[in-house]
């Protein structure tokens, strides 16, 4: 009686991948975990990404996995009086409520932080008439 050749030896997976042989004898590749197929367990398993680029719109690349990208709003980078967006690309931008303009903090300066100050109406309206 022949021994019927182990169908894992050598092992037909492509990297990332393992071979085990079906109750029917034949060899199965798959995945390692955390690993998914590259296109296919025969050329190989990988990381779902690498960088952000390999996922969707509106997910990022974390720890080799897609994931939602988190709203850059939530918590709000923004100063007291201002209001927090996210732009097409994605990222939070601040903007002054009205009645409001910015100004730089002098002892923070080179932190580049921002306070806003009031604009105040009725000195510059005194200004223009006294002109």
């Amino acid at each position: 009686m022949r021994n019927k050749p182990d169908p894992c030896d050598p092992s037909p997976c492509g990297p990332g991948a393992r071979c085990s042989v079906t109750g029917s004898g034949n060899a199965i590749c798959r995945c390692e975990p955390g690993l998914i197929p590259k296109p296919d367990t025969i050329t190989g398993c990988g990381p779902e990404c690498v960088r952000d680029p390999d996922c969707q719109r509106g997910f990022i690349c974390q720890t080799g996995k897609c994931v939602e990208k988190p709203d850059p709003c939530d918590p709000s980078p923004c100063g007291p009086g201002a209001e927090c967006s996210v732009t097409s690309s994605g990222n939070a931008i601040c903007r002054c409520q009205a009645g409001l303009i910015p100004t730089l903090i002098p002892s923070r300066a080179a932190n580049q932080n921002v306070s806003l100050t009031r604009i105040a109406r009725e000195a510059t309206s005194a200004k223009t008439r006294s002109v």
